[in-house]
This record gives structure tokens, sequence and C-alpha cells, in this order.
């Protein structure tokens, strides 16, 4: 028997790990390299980011959110309609380890200006106040808003502020109808979508340029989409046949009646057909359904009066659901009354 030289095992993996010494540490100048020297230069690239729509790397060139601030929603800023152009640092004023940036760009045909703070204190200049709006939306229907991939639920707090301000009469006519639910996030600057969520079953999107200066209200008042019908009538069937499966007794908080007691003494099993499904009909508020029209046939098999085996059919020409709708981020919920 031979034995395999060991030398040669060694020699390759002494050069794997050298292989990967070198990349590590070629990683990590290069991170470091790449990395903006002074306040100037961070602020620049931060603007270059926003320009190309870069959420990821404008979030990696700042500082962590304070605990209590309205976080920013770096990741909507891929999906916004419009970035900035022709961005550029104007001023940058450093005292320390702090610095002060004012910067210009271009937003929906309109230049802007904008002041962003930085620091230097963890060995690495960190923008610490980002330019961003903050939107305040309101919605009369709704789990959350969406802004692209970016959901939002709703905070109720911010709705008993909505709701707050329009009983002291600070709302306007718009708000005051839609004040129902409300949701706050900050904005980096761009022109952003906005819509109630879920997005695909809600439709009524607005548009909002975010300059990074001021704040931002808008009430939506979305409507239902073709879609929430549809989602809704596949949500009903499979109720409808959790409804009328086999059962022993007859099932609660399914519109069904069946008078078994006035022919059997007891009932042993009972078995339903659907002649005709109720048609569903969703309140354009968005507040409940109705399911009505439908044709049930349930029989009902068990003893009779003389203790024989005996079975009744009954026939149900206006079988019907009533109840209320409700909203996920991503989905549509019916809750039968």
């Amino acid at each position: 028997m031979t034995r395999k030289p060991q030398r040669r095992t060694s020699a390759i993996v002494a050069a794997a790990v050298v292989a990967i010494v070198a990349i590590v540490g070629g990683f990590v100048a290069w991170s470091f390299i790449s990395r903006p020297s002074g306040a100037a230069e961070t602020a620049g690239a931060y603007l270059a980011a926003l320009e190309r729509g870069d959420g990821v790397a404008a979030s990696a060139l700042s500082a962590p959110q304070a605990a209590g601030e309205t976080a920013v929603e770096f990741g909507a800023l891929d999906d916004a309609t419009e970035w900035i152009s022709a961005a550029r640092v104007e001023t940058i004023t450093e005292a320390g380890t702090d610095a002060t940036a004012t910067a210009t760009f271009t937003l929906a045909a309109t230049q802007h200006s904008v002041t962003m703070t930085l620091s230097n204190r963890s060995g690495a200049w960190l923008v610490t106040d980002a330019p961003a709006t903050t939107l305040r939306a309101t919605s009369t229907m709704g789990a959350g808003i969406e802004i692209g991939d970016v959901a939002v639920p709703f905070d109720d707090a911010a709705a008993a502020g909505a709701d707050a301000a329009t009983a002291a009469g600070t709302g306007t006519e718009t708000e005051t109808k839609a004040a129902t639910h409300a949701a706050t996030v900050a904005l980096l600057p761009g022109v952003y979508e906005v819509t109630a969520a879920p997005a695909g079953l809600l439709e009524g999107a607005q548009e909002v340029v975010a300059t990074g200066a001021e704040s931002l209200n808008v009430a939506l008042q979305p409507t239902l989409g073709a879609a929430a019908l549809t989602a809704a009538d596949a949500q009903l069937a499979t109720y409808l046949a959790a409804c009328t499966a086999p059962a022993t007794a007859v099932p609660l908080d399914c519109g069904i009646r069946v008078p078994w007691a006035a022919d059997l003494a007891s009932l042993t099993r009972l078995t339903f057909r659907i002649d005709k499904a109720p048609t569903l009909a969703l309140a354009p508020d968005g507040s409940g359904f109705a399911a009505t029209g439908g044709t049930l046939v349930a029989t009902a098999v068990g003893v009779d009066d003389g203790g024989g085996a005996a079975s009744f059919t009954y026939r149900d020409s206006e079988w019907a659901l009533r109840g209320s709708v409700g909203f996920t981020i991503d989905a549509l919920t019916l809750e039968v009354w």
C-alpha cells in the first residue's frame, strides 16, 4: 500500500489560506479606500446615492437613528418615481467632529436647498440628520400605506391626533373626511406614489414630492379595486365550503337554518348541496359585505318521533350571509356576523 504525499496537500491548504486572507484583506482595504474620507466627500457621496436612488448606500452613510424619531424609510427611495438631479454640496462647515453642509438639487423641475449635519465621532463621517420629509398620511380604508415595496402600518396614536385636529377645527375639509386612520413616515428627497395598503386591492394612489425641507400631509380616499372583489369571492367560497361540510349540528355563523326539530326527535347527520351560491357585494366604503340570493338544500338524517330512522330535505332559496370587511397590510378579510 502506498501513502499519498502529505507535503503537497499541506502546500495546497496553505496556498488556499493565503488566498483567502488576501481576498479578505483586499476587501477590507477596498472598504477603507472607498469610504469617503472627509465631511464634504461624505455629503457628496450621500447626494450621489440619492441621485441614483440607492437607499442602501444612503443608509450606509447615515448614523443610527435616535429612538423616538420618525424612521427614515431608505428602502422607499428605490421605488421613487423620480430621483433628484444636479445635486451639489454648496457649503461645508466643520467644527471638530461635527459638520454642517448645505446642498442644492433639482426635483420635479424645481431647484431645492437642504441642510444636513454630519458627525465623525465613530472614526468615519456619517450623516446624522438626513434631509428627509416627514409624511403624514390619513386614509378612509386599509391597514396602512404603501410606497413601492415599503409598507407602513397605521399608527393609532397618529389617527387619534388626526381626529383631535378635526374636532378642534384645525383639519382641512379633505382631512376631516379621511381622518379615520393615519401613518407617519420620513422620506428622502424624491417623488413618490402613496397608496393605502393593501395596494393590490385598493386603488387611488396620490403623488407626493418630498424635498427634505418640510413636512407633508396627504389624505387618501381609496376605492375597492376589482382585485378586492376577486379576493373576497375566493375567501367566501372557502368559507361556504366549510359551512356546507357534513355535520351533526347546524353550523353557526353560516346563515343556515334547518328546522329539523319539526320532523325529527333527534339528529344524526346533516348534508348540504349548494344549488346556487350567494352573490357577494362589498360596501363601497369597505365597511362590510352582503352575500345574498343563494339556494341551499339540506338533508337531515335522524330518528323520528316513532323511534324509526328518517330523513327530511329542506330548501332555502334566500340563503344569505352578511358581515364586516377587514384589512391587513397584504390581504382583505371577511368576518361573518
